[in-house]
C-alpha cells in the first residue's frame, strides 16, 4: 500500500491542514481585533480632539466677546459719556436764559438719564464689575439697571453656605444671568422673574423662573433668537461640566434649571489665596 494513501498518513494530513488553517484563522482574527482596536482608538481620539477644538473655539469666542464688551465699555466710558456730559453742561448755561429755560431743563434730565443709563450699561459689559464688587453685588445691579426701565419684579435669593468659584464661574453665572433676563424682557412678558442660586457642597444650582407667556422647548429651533442664547447658555456650561434644563409650556411661564460643579480642591483652594477678602456670605 502506498504510504501517500495510507489512513495513517491521512489523518496526519488532515490534522496538520486543520491546524495550520487554525492558525492562519487566528492570525487573521487577531489582525482583525488589532485593526478594529486602531480603528477605535483613532475614532476616540478623533472624538477628542472635535470635542478640544470645539471648546477651545468657544474659549475663545467667550475671551473675543469679554474685550469686545470691555472696549465697547470703555468707549461709552471715555467718549460718548463725556459728550453727553458736555451738552448738559451746555444745555445748563442755555438754562440760565428764561425764553428756553423749560425746554434746556427738560433735555437736561433726559441726557441725564441718558448718562445714567449709559453707565449702567457700561458697567454690566465691563467683567471688572465682578472682581471690584463681587458676583452677588454684580448680580444686584444688573437687577436694579433693569427695575428702572422695566416694571418687571425680580426676587433674587442665594441658599446654602456660599462657596468660592473661580473668576471664570463667575463670568459664567454673571452673563448668563444677563442672557436670562434679556430673553425675559424680550421674549416671555413676564410680570414676575425669581432669580435663585442655591449653594450644596458639591454643586451650585441657579435657577430662573418666570410667569410669562412660556413656549414650547419642542419647537424652540424655529424660533431663532430665543435658541440661539439658550443654546449658547447649554454650550458654555457644559464647557465647565456643568448642565442646562428647560421646562416651559405656553401659557406656564419658564423654569430654566442650571448646575455647575464646585467642588475642585484645588480650585478652591486657588481661589482662598487669591481672594479673601471675598469669604463672607452676602447677604441676600
Amino acid at each position: 500500500m502506498n504510504h501517500l494513501t495510507s489512513p495513517r498518513y491521512i489523518a496526519v494530513f488532515l490534522v496538520a491542514t486543520i491546524l495550520v488553517m487554525t492558525a492562519v484563522l487566528g492570525i487573521l482574527m487577531a489582525l482583525l481585533l488589532m485593526n478594529q482596536k486602531r480603528h477605535q482608538a483613532f475614532l476616540s481620539r478623533l472624538i477628542a480632539l472635535k470635542h478640544e477644538h470645539a471648546n477651545n473655539l468657544l474659549r475663545s469666542q467667550v475671551e473675543i466677546q469679554e474685550l469686545t464688551f470691555k472696549n465697547i465699555a470703555q468707549e461709552i466710558h471715555d467718549n460718548i459719556n463725556l459728550s453727553l456730559t458736555l451738552a448738559k453742561l451746555t444745555l445748563h448755561q442755555i438754562a440760565e436764559h428764561p425764553p428756553v429755560a423749560a425746554l434746556a431743563a427738560n433735555a437736561q434730565q433726559m441726557i441725564s438719564g441718558a448718562i445714567n443709563d449709559l453707565s449702567a450699561i457700561s458697567r454690566g459689559l465691563n467683567a471688572d464689575i465682578i472682581h471690584q464688587q463681587g458676583l452677588f453685588n454684580a448680580i444686584r445691579a444688573e437687577i436694579e439697571r433693569i427695575r428702572r426701565s422695566s416694571p418687571v419684579q425680580i426676587d433674587f435669593q442665594i441658599k446654602g453656605e456660599t462657596d468660592f468659584l473661580s473668576a471664570q464661574q463667575e463670568l459664567l453665572l454673571f452673563r448668563s444671568v444677563q442672557e436670562c433676563f434679556n430673553n425675559i424682557l424680550k421674549h416671555s412678558k413676564a410680570k414676575n422673574v425669581t432669580l435663585c442660586l442655591d449653594y450644596d457642597e458639591n454643586n451650585l444650582r441657579m435657577e430662573v423662573r418666570d410667569d410669562g407667556t412660556g413656549f414650547d422647548p419642542e419647537e424652540l429651533p424655529a424660533k431663532k433668537g430665543r435658541s440661539t442664547g439658550l443654546h449658547t447658555l447649554r454650550s458654555r456650561f457644559e464647557l465647565f461640566s456643568g448642565s442646562f434644563l428647560v421646562e416651559s409650556a405656553p401659557g406656564a411661564g419658564t423654569r430654566l434649571l442650571f448646575t455647575l460643579p464646585i467642588n475642585d480642591p484645588n480650585e478652591k483652594e486657588q481661589n482662598l489665596h487669591d481672594r479673601p477678602s471675598r469669604r463672607s456670605h452676602p447677604a441676600s
